[in-house]
């Protein structure tokens, strides 16, 4: 899968920030308090992700952000300044990358989204991801998400 694949498939955990260790991802897992949906979040993250800088990336994350990964639970994280470090790596093996956000749906705090993530590696491969992504808002910042973004196949 490469650096690229796997900061992807976990919006990254490519690099060894000290950190709480991840949560534990079962079934019913508890989401961290929050505010109410904030759908227009999604739109700056998908912004932030086109315009290449890492730090707008994480801008729309809170500090104490909690990212789990159900298909990869050990590349769940928390903290904005992982989401910093992962999008610097994302961005320095795929420099110019376009998000889409395909539809979104509203279930109480929780905001449903399919992405598609498309560009071209550094080494010249064409780089798909897609896939949905859940997540709960805490004054207009992400503080949760369940991430089932996955390469799409050649």
């Amino acid at each position: 899968m490469g650096i690229l694949g796997v900061a992807l498939a976990a919006c990254g955990t490519v690099a060894p920030i000290s950190s709480p260790p991840p949560p534990e991802t079962t079934e019913g897992t508890e989401m961290p308090a929050h505010t109410a949906s904030d759908p227009l979040v999604l739109d700056r993250l998908r912004e932030a992700i086109n315009s290449g800088d890492p730090t707008r990336v994480a801008d729309c994350f809170t500090a104490d952000f909690r990212a789990e990964l159900p298909h990869h639970p050990e590349r769940s994280f928390i903290g904005a300044e992982r989401v910093h470090a992962n999008w610097t790596a994302i961005f320095t093996t795929a420099p110019h990358l376009t998000a889409e956000i395909l539809r979104t749906a509203v279930n109480g705090a929780e905001i449903w989204s399919e992405w598609q993530i498309t560009g071209v590696s550094t080494a010249g491969t064409p780089v798909t991801f897609a896939g949905p992504v859940i997540v709960t808002t805490r004054d207009g910042q992400i503080n949760w998400a369940r991430f089932y973004l996955d390469s799409v196949g050649e």
